[in-house]
């Protein structure tokens, strides 16, 4: 048991030295040593296969858009493309397909910035689907289309702008004559918010959305063996 939990150290070790490399090839270098790492090194040797695959794509599809707010199903289902083709990837050393996640990513990010933008002039109606009741974690879902996404962004400005309305004026409602200029006042600033979030995800760090999205994969195929 004791050459179990060393073996165990020793990995982790091994990984996080992977992940500290610098190199102008980055990513595709840290794949070929967790590969290396994989066959060779693990305290159990695990073979890189169809399995490997499914599960590196699960937890992966999972950890780039954990809360559902920027893919569409369809994006999933194209990506699902991948799922017995990762072990493939990895055993010939190819590095490309991450770029294909970064773009879909990016091109939804600034879909959404676009029509939070259209939401600030866009009349929103309060008496219908808009309440102080959020969506809980477990009934997130992908996008079926363009029309749920703008529903759902309208529901999230109307959410959070009734909610600090709430906060700030209780005695107010729509029937108040001052429901118009602070609604939309606060509405501006609940946007500019959101707007502020979806931009600090596409540069989610110093080398922007492509490195978030690799080190996603690396953690991903890290993960499932240890």
């Amino acid at each position: 048991m004791k050459h179990i939990l060393f073996a165990v150290i020793a990995f982790f070790l091994s990984v996080s030295f992977i992940f500290a490399q610098k190199s102008e090839n980055n990513f595709c270098e840290k794949i070929e040593s967790l590969k290396d790492l994989i066959e060779k090194r693990h305290y159990i040797v695990k073979p890189i296969d169809n399995l490997l695959s499914k599960s590196v794509f699960k937890l992966f599809i999972e950890k780039i858009d954990t809360d559902k707010l920027y893919l569409f199903k369809t994006d999933v289902d194209i990506l699902k493309t991948d799922e017995l083709l990762i072990d493939d990837y990895i055993t010939r050393g190819e590095c490309v397909f991450i770029e294909r996640y970064a773009e879909i990513l990016k091109q939804r990010g600034l879909d959404i910035l676009n029509n939070y933008e259209a939401l600030k002039t866009a009349n929103i109606d309060y008496s219908g689907q808009i309440t102080l009741s959020p969506l809980s974690k477990e009934k997130y879902r992908y996008y079926n289309n363009e029309s749920e996404l703008i529903l759902s962004l309208t529901k999230r400005v109307g959410y959070n702008t009734l909610r600090l309305l709430s906060e700030n004026h209780q005695d107010i409602n729509q029937t108040d004559p001052r429901f118009k200029i602070l609604e939309q006042e606060l509405r501006i600033a609940v946007i500019d918010r959101e707007i502020c979030r979806v931009n600090t995800f596409l540069k989610s760090n110093s080398n922007g959305l492509l490195e978030t999205i690799q080190n996603h994969f690396l953690n991903a195929l890290s993960l499932i063996h240890i």
